[in-house]
């Protein structure tokens, strides 16, 4: 059924399902692709700086004031996992501390 023959006539609303169901599937398509291509527009650009970047940019982010920038609060968080993981597993210990200086990079990316 057209749009040209639904048009000045009413119709019960069954007879609407199938036209309906059509439009939502094509507005639900555009949605979602206009959604994708943002997200590959925002995760391309986060390609291009290093996460080590992204972690220095942490200092412009406050964590609290009293307890300083989310920076200062990776520092202590990746001090901390030195420390535990040197008492626990002295193996991991490089990989604790890398873990712990990138868990909050996240928040200065694009995506």
């Amino acid at each position: 059924m057209r749009i040209e023959e639904l048009r000045g006539r009413r119709r019960a609303p069954e007879e609407w399902e199938p036209f309906m169901r059509k439009l939502d599937a094509r507005i639900n398509r555009e949605r979602r692709r206009a959604r994708l291509s943002d997200a590959q527009f925002f995760y391309r650009a986060d390609l291009k700086d290093k996460m080590d970047d992204w972690r220095d940019r942490l200092k412009g982010v406050l964590f609290q004031a009293k307890l300083g920038s989310m920076y200062a609060k990776v520092q202590r968080v990746a001090a901390l996992g030195a420390y535990l993981s040197a008492a626990e597993s002295p193996d991991i210990q490089s990989q604790v501390q890398r873990a712990a200086l990138l868990c909050k990079a996240d928040l200065v990316s694009q995506v």
